[in-house]
């Protein structure tokens, strides 16, 4: 998987090079002099809710299994179609641990820390924060043309990352790299301000909490935010 999503950037940057150097807007020199790098940098603040779907999660009832999420991210568009950015997010997550999820549930240190049902299973804690790197694509710019400003837009993104566990209530601290995917839904206010609508799903190993746990390869993080997005330049 590593390798595929490897691959998915490796092509995205292509294009981005092809667009560049093919595209027809390097024919309109007018529209290449007012496009400038920095002018586009902006800030990203949102807030929202995130699950953990893995193999235990799915036991716990859904108010319990909705966390709060927060995530900032540093950007700015490469062309009028690219654009690339630096993302920090993350807050806390509800995992799960049930009879059958870890082979010695004696020696589990979480259970310090936590409640035991009945049945001798268990809602443990999970403080996280994951870093990325992430490409995303304009579908108004590519679709529907890059001369005028669309108040409406969609932007598919991937990247790679670091997730960072914090040592927390017989959690150990532990870092696992992590695949990260988005579609974000954006709304112009003005030229330097927008509204965005986030999905997020982030993969991660299933023993990114260092509880390998149940027969699944991967476990996911599915978050839903809403915020804004704050040009520092000139904007668009």
């Amino acid at each position: 998987m590593k390798y595929i999503l490897l691959l998915i950037i490796g092509f995205s940057v292509s294009l981005l090079v092809s667009a560049q150097i093919d595209n027809p807007l390097n024919q309109d020199q007018d529209t290449i002099s007012k496009f400038r790098i920095f002018d586009k940098l902006y800030l990203q603040l949102e807030g929202g809710s995130q699950v953990l779907f893995s193999q235990d999660a799915g036991i716990l009832e859904n108010k319990d299994r909705l966390t709060p999420h927060v995530a900032l991210s540093l950007g700015t568009w490469l062309s009028p179609v690219f654009g690339a950015e630096i993302k920090a997010q993350g807050a806390t997550l509800n995992g799960f641990t049930s009879l059958s999820s870890l082979p010695i549930l004696d020696n589990d240190p979480v259970r310090d820390y936590v409640t035991i049902r009945p049945d001798g299973s268990y809602r443990h804690y999970i403080r996280n924060v994951n870093v990325s790197m992430n490409l995303f694509v304009s579908t108004a710019n590519l679709l529907a043309g890059k001369e005028k400003q669309h108040w409406f837009d969609i932007l598919p993104s991937a990247g790679v990352g670091l997730m960072h566990v914090f040592d927390y209530k017989g959690i150990p601290a532990k870092n696992t790299m992590s695949y990260n995917f988005g579609l974000s839904a954006t709304c112009r206010i003005s030229s330097r301000l927008k509204f965005v609508l986030n999905g997020n799903g982030i993969m991660l190993p299933n023993e990114f909490e260092s509880r390998d746990a149940g027969d699944n390869t991967y476990d996911w993080i599915a978050s839903v935010d809403a915020g804004l997005i704050w040009y520092l330049g000139r904007g668009q």
